[in-house]
């Protein structure tokens, strides 16, 4: 997956996403890369659902990632596996910048593979590629953010 500032488009790794421009990382200089990774329990995320509902799902999720997730029958931990992606996200470029929630949208790709959707305002900064893994059992998703800097 090939990202440009808010649109997607298609190239040979579904499941990156690309970015441009230059920052200092000098917690991380001289380091090609950058690993993220997040776990949660999906109770939780059901718990914030079932309590906060739509506020919650607004302020952490996009439309699309709400329709997509709410869409499946394992919709708490689809949710719950995008919510570990964008701690993962954010554990991977190491506060390098700000970052809102709604900022990162883990998207499906035309194969079923998961790929981070950048706003640019965040995209914009970061210079690199991601690479992204989800995954979930009965009660925990897990996610892996790989930053390839370039």
């Amino acid at each position: 997956m090939r990202r440009t500032c808010g649109t997607q488009v298609d190239s040979r790794h579904a499941t990156r996403a690309s970015v441009s421009s230059a920052l200092s990382y000098p917690e991380t200089q001289g380091l090609p890369f950058s690993v993220g990774i997040d776990i949660i329990e999906i109770e939780r995320i059901r718990q914030a659902v079932n309590t906060r509902a739509e506020r919650f799902l607004r302020k952490v999720f996009s439309s699309e990632e709400i329709s997509f997730c709410l869409g499946r029958a394992d919709s708490m931990a689809c949710l719950a596996a995008r919510f570990a992606a964008k701690e993962a996200f954010k554990k991977a470029i190491r506060a390098s910048i700000p970052v809102a929630w709604r900022d990162v949208a883990i998207l499906p790709e035309t194969n079923g593979g998961p790929t981070l959707r950048l706003a640019c305002s965040v995209g914009e900064r970061l210079d690199g590629h991601f690479t992204l893994s989800l995954s979930h059992s009965r009660d925990y998703a897990v996610a892996i953010v790989l930053w390839e800097r370039m």
